[in-house]
């Protein structure tokens, strides 16, 4: 999947669509010493409630830290803000868009991820990746012990493999266009692939990539997408030593 910038934040953009979906981000000094400094503190910190579930995301190819930490500071102030709490990653370093690349030089932080995860089975996690961050969240979830406890979401990006498919909830989203019925760029893949599909409706969009970035912020300074966090979250530790509250989750 082929990696380019990707407006992850709700920070001012300077954004120039083309065929090949390529786009420009403006960020302000200021913003970026706000984001260092967003970087440095411990996840811990913006933890609001050891109840809530976890989002970690996975930003596709060329996603930097500090645009997910714009991210994950504007998701906290989206209307669902308050019932999750989210965590950003940043694309590993030197990975180019293939699969393959983003685990191999991802490895240390999935195995840091991981090893956190399955310390703390009392919490839930919502694993998600865009394109091809996507990877990055397929392999976390296939390290992870209880796969009750977490969710795993790909938008349109790599679908999870059959035995993960089997194994733990999984959602996959592609994006189109109801009016010209155009869809996003891995679209055909997610549909193919993918137990669990669903679709995200924009009509703003005239592009393949365009619908594939709509997943990820809507048009029109709508703010971020954080529409694919629909249903109820993975099984808490309660539920999971309870056979009786087990129906309510897929």
């Amino acid at each position: 999947m082929k990696g380019y910038q990707f407006p992850y934040a709700e920070a001012p953009l300077l954004q120039r669509e083309t065929g090949t979906g390529s786009c420009m981000n403006l960020f302000s000094p200021l913003l970026f010493s706000v984001s260092l400094l967003f970087a440095a503190l411990p996840s811990s910190v913006f933890a609001n409630s050891k109840s809530l579930p976890e989002v970690i995301f996975f930003g596709g190819a060329g996603a930097t830290d500090a645009q997910m930490k714009e991210w994950e500071e504007a998701a906290k102030k989206a209307p669902k803000g308050k019932s999750y709490i989210f965590r950003g990653q940043g694309y590993p370093v030197g990975a180019d868009s293939s699969a393959k690349s983003a685990v191999q030089k991802g490895e240390a932080q999935l195995k840091a991820l991981a090893d956190e995860i399955n310390a703390h089975p009392e919490k839930r996690y919502i694993l998600a990746g865009h394109s091809s961050g996507s990877a990055l969240s397929n392999r976390l979830a296939g390290l992870i012990k209880d796969t009750r406890k977490i969710k795993l979401v790909a938008l349109d990006g790599f679908a999870p493999s059959n035995e993960l498919q089997e194994k733990l909830s999984t959602d996959c989203w592609y994006a189109v266009n109801p009016e010209t019925k155009l869809l996003s760029r891995n679209a055909d893949s997610i549909i193919a692939k993918c137990k669990t599909k669903k679709a995200y409706e924009e009509r703003g969009c005239a592009t393949a990539m365009c619908l594939h970035m709509s997943l990820v912020r809507k048009r029109n300074g709508r703010g971020l997408n954080l529409d694919w966090l629909t249903e109820e979250p993975p099984l808490s530790s309660e539920a999971r030593g309870n056979p009786e509250k087990r129906g309510a989750v897929r």
